[in-house]
């Protein structure tokens, strides 16, 4: 069901910004998580794709892992790889590492009907042999969805939604029976035919573009492919469109506080994308196996950062017209929780933007 936002004020007010002491800006109608950009056209549409707040979904298409889930994906560390007989077999240990590997709760549309517009994507690519195409599943650390069921869903909400515009990173990818490079262009070409050639992004458009001139243009998709060869043969974004840095801690304030430093020190030229994300390893898994008063799963054990990211956000857009002013992607575990309060917070960010001096070109 779609929220429709009516106490953006209030969020406002929480921020408590005011830009060259003008007035708190107000909202003029309200805003739909799902045609927020649309909504908020005359108030984004002229600024750069790379200065808009978006919501992001580490993983987002790890949704699907369950229990049940044993075939592994080639991100399965090599801190792992000593558990892989135990997953594949599915002892008790594969149920705990699906825990892990899954960051969201929701579907891909589901993320995109509540306000998320960035989509983090793995996939995994099996080679059957040269008369076959072979098979393509999003992935993380174990396979989650065939491509094809992640593409329907971004196809379904672009149709349903002309007026939003859907970032699609696909930076990790991994092959099994073959060497990536030998079958990375089959796989960007998967990719593209599923989305739809007519609703990609091409070099035309850059982060540099304003959000109006990709809704104009019916380019409601961006996609950002891992190689830049392949990229550059399709005519798509390569992976240098996106700036975007693991965080590498397992302790929240530490991640927090890279993330401001982060986009403090960005280029203004990509996008940028602010994982706040913990880091979790194999002792983590460990513990979910055997200690009961250990929480086991990402879902869980991340829910005090994410909760945590909304007032994070308004407090520094409060305190620095800096990170106001840079701030983009903000990308976390579990984007839906808390009533999708990511989302919501950052259709309060955009509004302050908006109010922002505009920069001198």
């Amino acid at each position: 069901m779609n929220q429709v936002v009516t106490a953006l004020t209030s969020l406002l007010a929480l921020a408590q910004i005011a830009v060259d002491d003008a007035p708190v800006p107000r909202v003029k109608s309200p805003v739909r998580l799902s045609d927020w950009m649309r909504d908020m056209i005359d108030d984004i549409g002229d600024m750069a794709l790379r200065d808009i707040a978006i919501a992001g979904s580490h993983n987002s298409g790890s949704y699907a892992i369950d229990p049940r889930s044993k075939r592994l994906s080639g991100d399965f560390d090599g801190q792992y790889k000593g558990l892989k007989p135990f997953v594949e077999h599915q002892t008790p240990l594969a149920a705990v590492v699906s825990k892990f590997a899954k960051c969201q709760r929701n579907p891909i549309l589901h993320q995109l009907e509540n306000g998320v517009r960035y989509l983090d994507v793995r996939m995994h690519y099996e080679y059957l042999g040269r008369d076959s195409v072979g098979t393509l599943e999003l992935c993380h650390s174990l396979c989650a969805i065939d491509y094809k069921v992640f593409a329907r869903q971004v196809v379904q909400f672009v149709e349903a939604h002309p007026g939003e515009v859907v970032i699609v990173d696909v930076n990790h990818v991994y092959a099994e029976g073959a060497h990536i490079d030998d079958c990375k262009d089959q796989i960007l070409e998967m990719i593209v035919d599923s989305l739809g050639r007519t609703r990609i992004a091409d070099s035309t458009l850059s982060p540099e573009s304003p959000l109006r001139d990709f809704v104009n243009h019916r380019r409601n998709i961006v996609l950002v492919y891992q190689y830049a060869s392949s990229a550059a043969r399709s005519n798509i974004w390569a992976g240098n469109a996106i700036q975007s840095r693991w965080t590498e801690s397992r302790n929240d304030q530490d991640i927090l506080d890279r993330g401001f430093r982060q986009v403090i020190d960005r280029d203004r030229y990509s996008l940028h994308v602010m994982q706040l994300v913990v880091a979790y390893g194999a002792d983590e898994i460990l513990n979910g196996l055997t200690m009961d008063d250990v929480p086991c799963s990402t879902l869980v054990m991340g829910r005090n950062l994410t909760s945590t990211v909304p007032s994070f956000i308004l407090g520094h857009c409060e305190s620095s017209s800096t990170f106001l002013r840079n701030v983009n992607i903000v990308m976390v575990d579990d984007s839906s929780l808390n009533g999708h309060a990511l989302a919501m917070a950052l259709l309060s960010v955009n509004f302050m933007k908006s109010r922002l001096p505009k920069p001198r070109r």
